[in-house]
């Protein structure tokens, strides 16, 4: 019983680094525009989008630090703390993320003027990521990041 439970751990861990490894590898790919849910993506974000993943002096300073969010795989204790933050000093470009082979699904939820959320997450297994976007005068900026986690499926 005891090698069958570490079979299914190693299994779990196993499918959860690939899945991290082919969205890793898959976000410097071009895309296509992105679709809103409920309504259309306002122009002046599509622009900024766009910028943000093709210029990392424009994305640097269009992130505010420190950057709250979530680490990859963060444990219980780590999420309902809410403390995490990125540094900038530590900061990894974000590429633009395309799905070829149609494994992922990304969906842009306008939640207010000036407040959109992306979620990229894997249709199977309900492993992804989340991001939030805020409007600060003229300007769009990245307010919140989580890495991989589980996010649930739908």
């Amino acid at each position: 019983m005891m090698k069958f439970l570490w079979g299914l751990l190693v299994g779990a861990f196993l499918g959860a680094i690939g899945t991290m490894w082919y969205v890793k590898n898959n976000m410097d790919q071009s895309v296509a525009e992105p679709i809103a849910v409920d309504n259309e993506l306002p122009d002046d974000f599509s622009v900024f989008y766009e910028a943000f993943h093709k210029d990392s002096i424009y994305q640097i300073n269009h992130v505010l630090f420190p950057l709250q969010g979530l680490p990859a795989y963060a444990d219980s204790i780590t999420m309902a703390e809410g403390t995490y933050r990125f540094e900038k000093a530590d900061w990894t470009m974000h590429k633009e993320f395309q799905d070829a082979d149609g494994q992922f699904k990304r969906e842009f939820k306008i939640l207010g003027d000036g407040f959109i959320v992306e979620q990229i997450r894997d249709k199977q297994n309900g492993i992804g990521m989340q991001r939030r976007f805020a409007k600060r005068g003229p300007e769009w900026y990245l307010i919140y990041y989580a890495e991989i986690n589980f996010v649930g499926k739908g």
